[in-house]
């Protein structure tokens, strides 16, 4: 069918339409005008005739339109804009629009190649089932007002959505791209997500854009708010409209998305739903609202969810929850927003769609039935900083129990939560709620959450039994022995924290809810100064080594990650950790831990630790005793008793390469786990000691290669006739190692009068290695490295008055301090 082309002023226009329709033919109908034009652009009719495009020109349904070089811009008669760019083909092959009848208007483009950005108009807000944009790969469906595509040379088409929603969609598959979100489209395969890439990236931005298209920009959203809703929404730029189908194309409800400077605000989620996750928080989702205030901030009832890439599950680009239905949607109870936190309940009714990730079954519940929800602005911290966030309970849910049978309420008290934000972070946690005449309280102090390795804290899972957090009731046995585990998981919002707990009772029904807290930062109050703490680290610097009472042998462990508690500076674990295809993961820990035998049914809290010290930010140590600790590669956790005990001592050692060849110096003793002791006479008691620093020490002779090392321990109460231990001897360095090694230590058992009372053979062992930088000891011209960490062993059997006394003692000794002295070395024994 042949086109006429009106380009007519008003007097001529009546003439040429009776012509027209005289002749037989049809007028196509006006789409649009050009706004601006750069360049030599054409529109093409079906005929094949061409016309060069102007400003101000008119341009028709049925047309071709062909940037070459150029660049155009048309704001079409809906109130839409589409802005074309160079070597862009594009056609208008279907467009009809009435201002009276918007219902009625319909759109079907043609996207061959090229690039183009558009804002849609009322076909887009009002009729989205008669907006359709064909490419060579999938056909684009609005779901919001504004995005921008490339159809490329090579078949692949990419899409970028500003504002709103877009469902792209071909044979292989459909894909919802929401706010801020790249997909793609390349023959024979689904649309997909394009990571890292932006079509506004590669289109418009590296170009300075003519000051026409600037100012029609300026006024374009306001008009096109005003065509398509008769009211102009200028002052709510952090509103755009959620995704109007489902996934297979049912239509849904119209929405609210908070977004930040066109991107949609990611949300974390937390409720009592029970999906195949498993989980109570879903991290970065895009929450849907049936409300938002002007300035975006205020939200009404969640109503939906959209997933994305970092939700989990088969999540991303999907709606995953969907309250609403034709039918009876859920209702809302109790909602409330404190903060950036928004919270209530969900009761009597269905949700049209919840993906079985988050709750099995589908969500239908009755009026006495309430699942609780909270959601938050996805935020997170940086760890390892020494600081301390402290939360506590600014609103909450009624405490409900699960079932539709017990109707009471209670209410949540007190929640209070404090995070050392360590590499390891510390989670402390003060709770107390009421609920049928019966309180319950539930602490928890500085339980370690597992290691981030991108150094970012976001929130955290406790799992009952798993954390040993539980719930007491008093002198109420419901709880007696343990039996109501407590499962409290949250994460941050701003600086709020949303968290969803339950406490399973034993023999009655679990009972929860969602709560609010507000937070403040402070720096953590040590007891060390922060100068001189022993620094965390996820590399592998640190070497350890170990002495024991007990008669395990517990090999020097190297390249280990560690980390310190921020306020004492005791090992918390360390660690080696591996990469398997970018996945890191911690592995042979060290570090005092909780053992469950599900054979033996028993279970040991993880061991305590004590004699805490370190030495000039490169050596710590102390001790672990009564509970269980992992000792690296082993499977099975160390159950050390209460007179059992575990000395470590962990530094940075001195690189090999780096020790001095010449020059001699003395270190002195800085400290150490306290030595333990134990005599056997009878039976076998266990004491501790105390060492000498005036007569301790250790001097190395770089010159010669050779170390001497002198300890004296005394102190001991439980020994008859003892009054102390002296160990000595010399050993030789070894070429290209930084590591100290006296494999056979004289040792002298003295009396109060200075006499040995060894009766026969008194042994003792000592190892360890240099740590720390090698510096220059004053203006002498001798350096050294700063410290040396040893443990060592000395046994035998000593004379008494009436009895002779086995012995066996342990521990672990640094020396620093070094200074320049001259050493008469004795040969290595």
């Amino acid at each position: 069918m042949n086109t006429q082309h009106l380009l007519l002023n008003p007097k001529g226009l009546l003439t040429a339409l009776v012509a027209v329709l005289l002749s037989g033919h049809a007028i196509a109908e006006t789409a649009g005008r050009v706004n601006f034009v750069v360049g030599e652009v054409s529109a093409i009719s079906s005929d094949g005739s061409r016309r060069a495009l102007m400003k101000g020109d008119l341009v028709n349904s049925g047309e071709r339109l062909e940037t070459g070089k150029g660049r155009l811009q048309i704001r079409f008669t809906d109130g839409s804009f589409l802005s074309l760019q160079p070597n862009t083909v594009f056609g208008l092959d279907n467009y009809t629009f009435a201002k009276n009848k918007p219902n009625e208007g319909s759109l079907l483009f043609n996207f061959i190649r090229g690039g183009m950005r558009t804002v849609s108009g009322a076909i887009g807000k009002v009729n989205r089932t008669n907006y359709k944009v064909q490419t060579p790969v999938a056909t684009i469906g609005i779901r919001g007002t504004g995005y921008a595509a490339t159809q490329e040379p090579n078949g692949r088409l990419l899409l970028t959505v500003s504002k709103g929603m877009v469902n792209l969609a071909n044979d292989f598959g459909n894909s919802n791209v929401p706010a801020g979100g790249t997909f793609q489209v390349v023959g024979g395969e689904a649309p997909k997500q394009a990571v890292g890439e932006s079509v506004e990236a590669r289109s418009d931005s590296p170009r300075e854009k003519p000051a026409e298209d600037k100012e029609d920009d300026k006024k374009s959203d306001t008009e096109r708010r005003e065509i398509a809703t008769n009211q102009d929404d200028t002052n709510k730029p952090d509103v755009a409209f959620g995704d109007q189908a489902s996934a297979d194309g049912n239509p849904l409800f119209e929405s609210f998305v908070q977004v930040t400077n066109g991107i949609p605000r990611l949300s974390s989620f937390g409720s009592l739903l029970k999906g195949t996750s498993g989980a109570q928080i879903y991290p970065n989702v895009v929450g849907l609202y049936s409300s938002l205030s002007e300035d975006g901030k205020t939200v009404g009832n969640l109503v939906g969810l959209i997933g994305t890439a970092e939700t989990g599950g088969d999540t991303e680009g999907k709606l995953i929850l969907e309250t609403r239905n034709d039918s009876k949607s859920l209702n809302f109870a109790n909602v409330k927003q404190i903060n950036s936190l928004s919270f209530g309940e969900w009761t009597d009714g269905t949700a049209a769609l919840v993906n079985p990730y988050l709750q099995n079954n589908g969500l239908t519940l009755s009026s006495t039935q309430f699942i609780p929800y909270i959601v938050g602005t996805t935020a997170e911290k940086n760890l390892g900083n020494h600081f301390k966030v402290s939360y506590v309970l600014a609103g909450s849910t009624p405490v409900r129990a699960n079932s539709p049978v017990n109707t009471q309420t209670g209410t949540l008290t007190k929640l209070n939560i404090d995070i050392d934000l360590n590499l390891m972070p510390l989670v402390s946690v003060d709770m107390a709620l009421g609920f049928d005449n019966v309180n319950y309280t539930a602490q928890l102090v500085n339980n370690p959450i597992d290691v981030s390795f991108d150094k970012k804290f976001s929130g955290f899972v406790l799992s009952g039994a798993d954390h040993l957090f539980f719930a007491q009731t008093g002198d109420n046995a419901i709880c007696a022995n343990n039996a109501c585990p407590v499962n409290l998981s949250a994460f941050l919002s701003n600086n709020d924290m949303g968290a969803v707990y339950e406490i399973q009772r034993s023999g009655l029904t679990t009972i929860g809810g969602v709560a609010a807290l507000s937070g403040t930062e402070r720096a953590v109050v040590s007891t060390i100064p922060l100068l001189d703490r022993v620094p965390s680290t996820l590399e592998g610097q640190y070497t350890a080594f170990f002495s024991t009472n007990t008669t395990q042998s517990i090999p020097t462990a190297t390249n280990l990650a560690a980390i310190f508690d921020s306020e004492t500076a005791k090992l918390l674990s360390a660690f080696h950790i591996t990469n398997t295809n970018g996945e890191l993961a911690a592995i042979d820990l060290y570090e005092p831990t909780r053992s469950i035998d599900t054979v033996e049914k028993t279970d040991t809290a993880a061991a305590t630790t004590s004699d805490i010290g370190h030495f000039n930010k490169v050596l710590a140590w102390g001790t672990w005793s009564n509970g269980a600790v992992s000792l690296g590669s082993t499977t099975a956790a160390t159950i050390l008793a209460e007179s059992e005990r575990i000395n470590y001592m962990i530094g940075l050692p001195t690189a090999a390469s780096a020790l001095p060849k010449t020059g001699s110096v003395r270190y002195s003793f800085v400290g150490g786990a306290t030595p333990q002791a134990l005599f056997n006479t009878t039976s076998i008691v266990s004491d501790t000691g105390v060492v000498n620093s005036n007569s301790s020490s250790l001097a190395v002779n770089f010159n010669q290669a050779t170390a001497q090392l002198a300890l004296t321990i005394g102190g001991f109460t439980k020994a008859e006739s003892l009054q102390s231990l002296q160990l000595t001897g010399s050993t030789s360095l070894t070429t290209n190692s930084n590591s100290l090694n006296f494999n056979s230590l004289s040792v002298q058992a003295l009396n109060a009068a200075g006499a040995n009372i060894c009766t026969t053979s008194c042994t003792g062992q000592a190892m360890g290695t240099f740590v720390g930088a090698v510096n220059p000891i004053g203006i002498t011209g001798v350096s050294a490295p700063q410290a040396i960490g040893l443990d060592y062993k000395a046994t035998g059997t000593i004379e008494g008055a009436t009895k002779n006394t086995g012995f066996d003692v342990d521990g672990t000794a640094a020396f620093g301090n070094p200074t320049n002295e001259q050493i008469v070395t004795r040969p290595a024994i």
